[in-house]
């Protein structure tokens, strides 16, 4: 097909005015990947927009899926090379001024981008938001962390729940319960399930470090996020996560999630208590 001149030019036109890239990563997500991308299409609007799926070799249908009932979306597909490595090939390709990285099992339920999008536009030292985060009954996933340490990890991660019990005081302080989740604040450590960056500043960081193959890149990437720009909490939009804590209950994941840990602590500093 011979691309005429008018649509040249409307092509470099959405391009040069994109105003923000939605990467997703997935692997095996077939159950929750449509739900999303549906959710983004309804919700999004007088935004331009483009979808990015980073696929990590998924064995079930989720490319084929989304390739037969989800349009406007553009796939990338690879081995499974882990979180961080996976977005960064989708925000290399993508042409937005902002871009949010999200997991599979976000559900959009308002105008949440164009709330954020506003704040950022009227905010230029702001490099990374997250909205507030919820489960499908409403309450509230408190995702905002101070900076983590061995005993706090390892106390949320690998106690019984009568041992949490006993340091719930410490584990409320560590996920920043005691500022309500009802103000803007800075915070040094956001959830990977929601986190929209400007490009600019996320290209100055050079994206996620792919040493992390799977979690504490959030922590990571906010850290550094922080050294440059600020990155900020907004709770007056939200969007729903359904979470499903797979670390938590994959022994696999577990000892991924443990090796990121003792990666994180080896790149920034071990501290134990």
């Amino acid at each position: 097909m011979v691309e005429t001149k008018n649509e040249s030019v409307n092509k470099e036109s959405r391009e040069k005015f994109m105003q923000i890239s939605i990467s997703i990563a997935t692997y095996n997500s077939d159950r929750v990947i449509k739900d999303c991308l549906d959710s983004i299409h309804k919700h999004i609007k007088n935004v331009q927009y483009e979808i990015i799926i980073a696929d990590n070799g998924s064995k079930d249908d989720t490319v084929k899926n989304i390739k037969n009932n989800i349009k406007n979306v553009r796939i990338i597909q690879s081995n499974n090379i882990g979180f961080g490595a996976a977005h960064n090939k989708a925000i290399k390709s993508g042409r937005g001024k902002y871009h949010l990285v999200i997991n599979p099992d976000i559900i959009f339920t308002e105008n949440s981008i164009e709330k954020l999008l506003d704040f950022m536009e009227k905010n230029p030292d702001v490099g990374l938001i997250s909205p507030k985060i919820v489960s499908p009954d409403g309450t509230i996933q408190y995702l905002c962390k101070r900076s983590p340490c061995v005993f706090d990890l390892c106390i949320r991660r690998f106690t019984p729940g009568f041992i949490q019990k006993l340091f719930k005081k410490r584990i409320d302080f560590f996920e920043m319960r005691d500022t309500g989740y009802n103000k803007i604040m800075d915070v040094c450590y956001l959830s990977g399930s929601f986190m929209l960056f400007r490009k600019s500043v996320l290209e100055k960081i050079n994206g996620f470090d792919e040493n992390f193959f799977m979690y504490s890149e959030d922590a990571d990437i906010t850290r550094r996020i922080g050294e440059i720009s600020r990155a900020l909490f907004y709770p007056y939009t939200s969007v729903v996560h359904l979470w499903e804590r797979g670390s938590h209950k994959n022994l696999k994941l577990l000892l991924i999630s443990l090796a990121s840990n003792v990666k994180y602590f080896n790149k920034w500093g071990w501290k134990i208590f």
